[in-house]
């Protein structure tokens, strides 16, 4: 049976599409304020500085992106090994929560727990789940305003376990 096969190189074009605008988007930023630097429109040293951490901000995403491809292309090649093994979803994204918790703080920003109160078992590697969720809450955390409110929440859908993190009121990804 090779509908595995099949349906993974139909994906692939997909991925790269996906990755591709990914990338777009923070090589836009990095090469806009190059050019207002180039141009000299940040005359003082606080808009040089801003300037700047617009682009470390936009590299450091970028980056971000590239080993996410990377880890990709490492677990299909099998240079990486998945260890799925039954977890509780919600006790590996309340352990996520303590570990964003302390950059949050930092920015005032409060971190709210909208898990399921069902238990929601699943096979997965609580590694790079773990990992997953901590990117796009520290995701959350840093272009969430000051004083703002990052929500993390599960639910069972189906026989499917979504997972939001949203910042505002009803914004999620």
């Amino acid at each position: 049976d090779v509908t595995a096969e099949r349906d993974m190189n139909r994906q692939h074009p997909e991925v790269v599409s996906a990755a591709s605008h990914e990338r777009k988007a923070p090589l836009a930023g990095i090469k806009a304020y190059v050019e207002l630097l180039a141009d000299g429109d940040a005359e003082d040293e606080a808009a040089r500085d801003e300037f700047l951490g617009v682009i470390n901000g936009q590299a450091d995403r970028l980056q971000r992106l590239v080993e996410n491809l990377l880890n990709i292309a490492r677990i299909e090649a099998g240079v990486v090994k998945v260890s799925k093994q039954s977890h509780s979803v919600n006790e590996i994204l309340s352990e996520t929560l303590s570990v964003v918790g302390p950059s949050a703080e930092m920015k005032q920003i409060t971190l709210v727990s909208d898990l399921s109160p069902l238990y929601l078992g699943a096979l997965v590697d609580r590694d790079m789940l773990s990992q997953a969720v901590i990117n796009l809450l520290s995701n959350a955390v840093k272009y969430t305003p000051c004083g703002g409110k990052v929500t993390l929440r599960s639910r069972l859908a189906d026989h499917e376990i979504p997972i939001a993190i949203g910042s505002g009121v009803e914004t999620y990804v």
